[in-house]
């Protein structure tokens, strides 16, 4: 029984030892997260991403373009090891607006695959804290430009 015990200890060590660095954000946000063994590890994730928003441009007209399927997947923050949130996927069809809004509370980044005219097209776009993220794919380049603005909530 004590080697039980010796053993949730070290595995509750290794997991914080093993976290990866978590955004420093402005306002503290705290997290719950249950680790293996059901032990219960409580973190705070100062402030959050600003946001992240996402386009398709025509490399010619520089203008949204419409009818590009779109899956993105996110990539949670880690908190004392553990992901603050569920990894999900969204798939949604571009239809001719500019920016399309994604969730990025206790997110890191979302990677993207874009599917148009027969060309499957990936980006990867970061979120960093108080910032938010603007990312554009233009086709059928697959030029990509990514940009991130502190204090922010609208991307030109």
């Amino acid at each position: 029984m004590r080697w039980k015990a010796i053993v949730a200890v070290l595995l509750v060590v290794a997991i914080g030892s093993l976290a990866l660095n978590v955004y420093q954000f402005a306002s503290p946000r705290s997290v719950t997260v249950t680790a293996s063994l059901n032990v219960l590890t409580t973190c705070s994730i100062s402030g959050q991403p600003g946001g992240i928003q996402f386009r398709v441009l025509s490399d010619s007209a520089l203008k949204p373009v419409a009818g590009v399927n779109v899956t993105t997947v996110n990539i949670p923050a880690m908190c004392n090891g553990i992901p603050a949130t569920s990894q999900s996927t969204q798939m949604f069809k571009t239809n001719g607006t500019e920016w399309f809004n994604l969730p990025s509370d206790d997110n890191y980044q979302y990677d993207f695959v874009a599917n148009y005219l027969g060309h499957s097209y990936t980006l990867t776009a970061t979120l960093r804290p108080v910032s938010l993220t603007c990312a554009t794919l233009f086709v059928p380049s697959g030029r990509t430009n990514i940009t991130i603005t502190e204090f922010q909530n609208v991307c030109r």
